[in-house]
């Protein structure tokens, strides 16, 4: 079973990206824009395990804000996107806790979290700076409430299904 775990974008947000995302993201007829917290991973875990501990970390998180500083490059990753201003160290925080446990086997130590919301992803470097000339004054004052956690089940390459969501339930700030 291949899983990942995100926060969709929604509102407004989704609306003044949607065009942009869906001209430079390759998985987009497929899912809806997010941030990916948990990585795409092969587990052996059992449903009910990682049902669990998605619910356990959800019910632990308070809602929160995220706002977006304008369009980056990551040329070693052949992508563009939107780097994220309010609610980064709440969605570091999250990663961490969703990689503790039985998850930790999942965390790829080589691949450091970066919270972004991926706009493009491009085959060619050349593809990418072109597809910046368009994107670099592109700039989101919106932001959103992250307000729930979703787990996706890869079901083939670049299709994903939405197999549980887990709301935030945690008080205080």
């Amino acid at each position: 079973m291949v899983i990942c775990g995100v926060i969709f974008v929604s509102g407004q947000v989704e609306k003044a990206i949607r065009g942009v995302y869906d001209k430079h993201n390759p998985i987009s007829s497929h899912v809806r824009p997010h941030l990916t917290l948990l990585f795409p991973s092969e587990t052996g875990l059992r449903p009910g395990e990682i049902y669990a501990h998605l619910e356990n970390t959800a019910s632990e998180t308070v809602r929160f804000n995220v706002g977006f500083n304008g369009v980056k490059l990551r040329p070693e990753d052949l992508l563009a996107y939107l780097d994220i201003s309010e609610g980064a160290n709440r969605l570091r925080l999250l990663n961490r806790k969703l990689y503790g446990g039985e998850f930790e086997e999942l965390l790829d130590v080589g691949r450091p979290f970066y919270p972004h919301l991926t706009l493009g992803r491009f085959e060619t470097e050349v593809d990418m700076n072109r597809a910046y000339d368009e994107l670099k004054d592109f700039n989101l004052t919106l932001d959103f409430i992250a307000e729930r956690l979703s787990l996706l089940e890869r079901k083939a390459p670049h299709q994903w299904e939405t197999i549980g969501t887990f709301d935030f339930r945690g008080k205080g700030s």
